[in-house]
């Protein structure tokens, strides 16, 4: 018991630590997916646009 109580700050930095690291690998997880959610977003209009240009010119 006094062995815990005297590691207590320690437990409670690692905890922090733990959390704050945590949330940090979240919101970059976050961002990248942001991001190739956005890419996505913006290469498709041209993808379509460039698979409709090359089915023209396969019917013609």
């Amino acid at each position: 018991m006094s062995n815990i109580q005297r590691n207590k700050p320690f437990i409670d930095f690692m905890d922090g630590f733990q959390y704050i690291t945590m949330n940090m690998g979240m919101s970059l997880v976050g961002k990248m997916i942001q991001r190739q959610v956005w890419a996505t977003a913006i290469a498709l209009p041209q993808r379509i646009n460039q698979s409709v240009m090359e089915w023209e010119r396969y019917l013609r």
